[in-house]
């Protein structure tokens, strides 16, 4: 089915506000963030749409939201969708899909970990990849970074500092 096609099919499955965007890239649809486990609940468990596999979640900050991406792929249909929705940077906060797709969990913590997101209904989330006593989320762009952790020395070295336009 053709992503459009989708689009189509879950507006006519649901009364819930739904925006198709097209860019640079590629087709997305775009979701009110309380809606996003109602919407890939539908995706998923409608036998026509049939989205079974959650490939990748992911978010980038785009000041001032942080928007957050679930890619969700059909093994029946073979067909493939990008789901966003977009919180603000200042109350990063949505519902968890862990209960609905496992692969999730991981997932989520590292979007928790690098951004900040606070996922509401999850079974674990810490960090995954920073310690437990790191200060701040390194992919939001108000993080500041640290010149120094735990005797490591973060400041550019002179090497680096050559390279630097002046």
């Amino acid at each position: 089915m053709e992503q459009k096609s989708i689009f189509e099919a879950l507006q006519s499955k649901t009364q819930l506000p739904l925006e198709w965007v097209e860019d640079a890239y590629g087709p997305k649809l775009k979701i009110a963030p309380q809606d996003l486990v109602a919407v890939l609940t539908l995706l998923k468990n409608d036998s026509a749409l049939g989205f079974d596999c959650l490939t990748n979640q992911t978010g980038s900050h785009m000041d001032p939201v942080i928007r957050l991406y679930y890619v969700l792929y059909s093994y029946l249909h073979h067909h493939e969708l990008v789901v966003f929705c977009e919180v603000p940077v200042g109350a990063p906060v949505v519902n968890s899909v862990v209960g609905l797709f496992g692969g999730a969990n991981w997932l989520e913590r590292e979007t928790f970990d690098l951004l900040g997101v606070k996922f509401t209904g999850h079974p674990d989330l810490t960090r995954i990849m920073l310690p437990e006593d790191w200060v701040g989320h390194p992919l939001r762009k108000d993080y500041v970074y640290v010149q120094e952790y735990n005797g490591i020395d973060n400041r550019p070295s002179e090497i680096t500092k050559s390279f630097q336009p002046s």
